[in-house]
């Protein structure tokens, strides 16, 4: 696995977590002002996937490294442990529940935009990838 695809994944999901913590900021102010907070978490979410798939498809068109499948998936596969490792060190509450809350309910609901992300950002890489070469 070459070391440089790691990188560039690393400091993709670098940009990734910074733009949704910047978002989520932004969308905290409008749901101080009374915006609808199921509303401006369904946006939240959106805007998220959005720009993972935009970033993704530039970290594999616009990086000059030429991704194999199984380099692909451990992006992936790093993206989702250092979102759950970040999440866990720092309290980060997931879809509306913190961890602890979180871990201890029985059934996590599949609509639940937390858990959308973390399998977007598994698939974004192979995915991406898949759609580009077509």
């Amino acid at each position: 696995m070459e070391s440089k695809g790691l990188v560039f994944g690393l400091a993709v999901w670098l940009v990734f977590y910074a733009l949704a913590i910047g978002l989520n900021q932004i969308l905290g102010y409008f749901r101080s002002w009374g915006a609808d907070g199921s509303a401006t978490y369904m946006v939240f979410i959106v805007f998220l996937l959005a720009a993972l798939f935009i970033l993704t498809y530039l970290l594999i068109k616009k990086s000059g490294i030429s991704f194999l499948q199984n380099e692909l998936i451990a992006i992936g596969a790093m993206w989702v442990i250092l979102t759950l490792v970040v999440s866990f060190l720092f309290g980060v509450p997931w879809g509306g529940r913190y961890w602890h809350r979180l871990v201890s309910m029985p059934n996590i609901p599949i609509g639940d935009g937390g858990l959308i992300l973390l399998v977007a950002q598994l698939l974004a890489p192979i995915t991406t990838k898949f759609a580009v070469d077509l």
